[in-house]
C-alpha cells in the first residue's frame, strides 16, 4: 500500500473530529432574538374578464386589494392592472386569470415580500387569498 493511502484514515477521522467539535460548539451558542414578521394578503377575483373591445381588441383591467396586517387591522392599497389582451386569447388559459392579482404579488415581491401560502374561497373557488410575510425592520 503507498504511504498516502495508509495516512487516509488519520485524515478521514481528524475531519470528523474537527466537524463534531464545531457542532457541539455551535449548539452552545445561545439564539438569537426571535424573528418578527409583518404579513400582507391579497384579495382579488381569481379570473378577468374582457371589459371592453375597442377597435375589435379586448381591454381588460385587473385590480386586487393588499392588505397589510397590523394590530390595528388593515390599510389597504389598491392595485390596479389595465392592457391588451393578444387577438388569440381565448387560446391561452393563463390569460385568465387576474392580472391585478399578478400585478400585486409582484409588487410585494420586489418590496422583498415571500410568498407563503395562497388559497381560493368562495363559489367555485372564485376569489384567491396570497399570503406574504417579511422580517420587520
Amino acid at each position: 500500500m503507498r504511504p498516502i493511502f495508509r495516512s487516509m484514515p488519520v485524515v478521514i477521522l481528524t475531519f470528523a473530529a474537527a466537524l463534531g467539535v464545531a457542532t457541539a460548539l455551535k449548539s452552545q451558542v445561545p439564539p438569537g432574538p426571535p424573528t418578527r414578521w409583518d404579513y400582507a394578503v391579497v384579495l382579488a377575483d381569481s379570473e378577468a374578464r374582457p371589459r371592453a373591445i375597442i377597435g375589435g381588441r379586448r381591454q381588460f383591467v385587473g385590480s386586487a386589494q393588499i392588505c397589510y396586517v397590523s394590530a390595528d387591522g388593515c390599510k389597504f392599497e389598491a392595485v390596479t392592472q389595465r392592457g391588451e389582451y393578444p387577438q388569440d386569447f381565448d387560446t391561452y388559459p393563463a390569460m385568465n386569470y387576474n392580472q391585478g392579482l399578478a400585478g400585486a404579488a409582484a409588487e410585494l415581491g420586489s418590496q422583498g415580500w415571500e410568498l407563503t401560502n395562497t388559497i381560493t374561497v368562495g363559489e367555485n373557488a372564485g376569489t384567491m387569498q396570497m399570503y406574504f410575510r417579511r422580517p420587520k425592520p
